[in-house]
Order: C-alpha cells, then sequence, then structure tokens
C-alpha cells in the first residue's frame, strides 16, 4: 500500500487526553526518533516507502521500525534542505536511510520545537496493513483509534527544517476522550 492512498479522517484533539504510551510518545517537544528509540530500548530505522525531491524539499513517506520489522510509526515528513545549514545532513536526508531525528542528532544539529497539533484517527483496513496490526482491536468488532501528532522542527534560527505528521502504531479501542471521562469519573469516586 502506498502512503498517498491513505486518506484517514484526523479529528484534532488536545494531547493530553491520550492515555499512556501514546501520551509520552507524543506529547513531547522532543525528537520522535531518539523518544522512541529510548521507548523501545532498540535503534530505529527508516524504511522509505516514498520520496521526492522538488526545489530544495524532500517529501518522504516513512515507516520507522525497530528489531528489523517492528513498525513503530508511520509518517509523511517535508523536510526544507534550504534550512537545513548543514551540507552533510542534506547528503543524510537524500540518502533515505538514516532517521530525521538521528541525523539531527548524530550532526548535532540545533533545533527547536515549533507549531505542534495532535489528533486521533479512527483506523481502517488500508492503516492497518500499512502499519502491520491485527485485523481488529482485541474484543471489539472493529477497528479502533490511532494517535498521531504534527510537529514543525525549527533551525536555530527560526526557519522550518520539517514538517511531519507522525502516526504510532498503538490503538484503543474507544475514543480518547471517553477514556479521558472514565478517568476522571474514577478520581472523583476516589476522592469521596
Amino acid at each position: 500500500a502506498r502512503v498517498e492512498a491513505l486518506k484517514p479522517e484526523f479529528e484534532g484533539i488536545d494531547g493530553s487526553l491520550f492515555p499512556e504510551p501514546m501520551r509520552k510518545l507524543l506529547v513531547h517537544t522532543n525528537n520522535m526518533t531518539p523518544t522512541l528509540a529510548e521507548f523501545h530500548k532498540a535503534k530505529v530505522g527508516v524504511r522509505i516507502l516514498d520520496m521526492t525531491e522538488k526545489d530544495m524539499v524532500v517529501t518522504r513517506n516513512i515507516v520507522l521500525y525497530v528489531n528489523d520489522d517492528e513498525i513503530i510509526e508511520l509518517g509523511a515528513i517535508n523536510i526544507y534542505l534550504e534550512n537545513m545549514l548543514n551540507l552533510k545532513s542534506r547528503e543524510d536526508v537524500r540518502g533515505g536511510k538514516i532517521p530525521f531525528g538521528t541525523i539531527l542528532a548524530n550532526r548535532k544539529i540545533r533545533q527547536q520545537t515549533g507549531k505542534q497539533a495532535f489528533f486521533v484517527v479512527k483506523n481502517d483496513a488500508l492503516l492497518n496493513s500499512v502499519l502491520n496490526l491485527e485485523d481488529k482491536v482485541e474484543g471489539f468488532d472493529s477497528y479502533g483509534y490511532l494517535y498521531g501528532r504534527c510537529n514543525t522542527i525549527l533551525n536555530h534560527l527560526g526557519n522550518p527544517m520539517c514538517e511531519v505528521v507522525e502516526i504510532l502504531p498503538y490503538e484503543t479501542p474507544i475514543h480518547p476522550s471517553l477514556i479521558a471521562d472514565e478517568c476522571k469519573e474514577e478520581e472523583h469516586k476516589i476522592s469521596r
């Protein structure tokens, strides 16, 4: 399946409503690759599903993985090479063999996080096949919800080096707002 064929309906949501571990993995200002590497206690690799370059912008549809084949992220990223002042990092991006966050860390590129937004997306058969997930959430007769974020990484001058959409392959059977409501009810019962 090609990523451009994916047309999921995203629903913006407050990242604080994400259940764990999605909140820990998505709601932060760090680069995703080292965050996932630390969480999985493994080196993260990248598999390019599609890559183009036009006018110094590299667009990549990727999956990140650990242990040779365990997919831990689906991503779509625009990388603005003109704002990557380290020329070696541009070569790394074009080579397509190193995750973007690893390139930034390896090349010690100063950066900051720009705009962020968080979302949920209803899983479907196509996302399932790309992410190598089971067909249904255990105990439920339908697909569940996946979690993601949109993130902009800026260089030290405040210019965008990349804009990325990241979806993690961790699924919950019910909408995160309902999970948050259940947690509030439990907290209320405990406090009585």
